[in-house]
Order: structure tokens, then sequence, then C-alpha cells
């Protein structure tokens, strides 16, 4: 018997994708209420200058890019929520074997480790690939996936899970620990920038936690996912 795809609120919640396109919209809203506080900072003071040249650039040209930005994500959205949807509502479940790793290069020239897995629908082929969460380390990948397709856009695939060697698992859980501890360590930022400490007994916590604990935390994990890819 067929095995029929999760809910469209049970994808979504769990795409990675869309969660990447939620962070965008959080710095947006992050850099505009740090633009916002700085306009009306700017509009205190005396110097009529600064009223009427310095506050419209600080206004208009941030505003220009954040709007930029904010009508990419827009679409972006709309694109993703339309694919879970079809795959919410008809998505037929398989299995996609690892067929190679390779390094491959984003537009900087960063190197990832790529891992290519292969798979077919109705005679119709197609890849999907899955790449390391920092630059320049081998994390070890999942021998197969567990895909939800779309029948007519087998291109279309929603990783659901994976299974792999011990050390894939261990690799995978520390990528996601490293990419939470600075979506965190950015979010302690935009929390001292606003003034989010208004308590003189923890404010020197919450700041060496910033300067030193998450630095460090991050650096744990990249250096046990090092350590770990140096034994395969």
């Amino acid at each position: 018997m067929p095995e029929s795809p999760p809910p469209l609120g049970k994808l979504i919640a769990r795409d990675g994708p869309l969660m990447a396109i939620v962070l965008g919209f959080a710095l947006l809203a992050i850099v505009g209420a740090a633009i916002l506080a700085t306009v009306i900072r700017l509009l205190v003071a005396d110097d009529i200058w600064v009223k009427t040249v310095l506050v419209p650039v600080i206004v208009v040209i941030p505003g220009l890019v954040i709007g930029f930005f904010l009508q990419r994500l827009i679409g972006s959205m709309g694109k993703r929520l339309a694919v879970l949807r079809r795959l919410a509502h008809h998505g037929v479940v398989l299995d996609a074997q690892r067929e190679r790793e390779e390094w491959t290069e984003d537009s900087e020239g960063s190197r990832f480790w790529t891992a290519s897995y292969a798979y077919s629908y109705l005679g119709t082929p197609a890849v999907v690939t899955r790449s390391a969460s920092w630059s320049a380390i081998k994390t070890p990948h999942p021998e197969s996936l567990r895909l939800l397709i779309d029948p007519e856009r087998p291109a279309d695939a929603y990783i659901l899970g994976s299974v792999g060697s011990p050390r894939a698992r261990i690799g995978s859980f520390l990528n996601s620990i490293g990419v939470f501890v600075i979506g965190l360590w950015l979010a302690g930022w935009a929390f001292l920038f606003f003034g989010g400490i208004k308590n003189d007994t923890w404010g020197p916590t919450v700041i060496l936690i910033l300067f030193l604990g998450m630095p460090l935390l991050w650096v744990f994990t990249w250096i046990v996912t090092h350590l770990l890819t140096r034994t395969r």
C-alpha cells in the first residue's frame, strides 16, 4: 500500500527552505527596526541639517534595499508554499540512494562537501543534492534519503528522513546545532542593540555569553565535526 504524504502543516513546519525564508524576514525586520530606532534618535537632534539631509538618506536608500529583498522573499515564499501544497495533496514517497559525493563551489568560491541522490519516477530521472553547512569540511552524508516527490514534477522533492551510519547522524545533528548557535548569537546582538539589558546584575553575563560562550560553543561543534570526518 503506497505511503500517504504528511499533512501540509507538518511539511511547512519541517521545511528547511521555508525556514530560511522566514529567517530572511526576521533579519529584514531587525534591520528595519534598527533603521527606525536610528531615525527616531536623529529626529530629536538640534541640528537642522541632520533632520533635513541625513534622515531622508537613511530612510530612502535602506528602505529601497529592504523593499527589494522583501519582494524577493515574498515571491520565494509563495513558490515554495505552492510546491508544498502539491506535495501534500498528491505526493509520492520513495527512496533515493546516494550516488556520489564531491566538492562543489558556491558563487563566492567556497567549497562544500555535497552528496547527490538519484531516483526516478515512471521513467523520469531526477537528482537531489545535500550539502554540508560549513565550508571545507567533509560532513558525512546519509546513504539514502526518504523523499516525497511531486508525480507531475519529480524534481520537486522534500526530504522526509534519511538512513545512514551513526557518524552521519551525528554530523547532521552538529550541523543543525552550529546553525542554531549562529542564529541565536545574531538574535542576542539584536537584543543588545535595542536596549534589552535593563538589569546590571545579569547584563554582564549576557555580554559574556555573546562574546565568549556562543563563539566557543560554535568552535566546539566545528572541531567535533572536523574530527568526525577524519575517521572516514
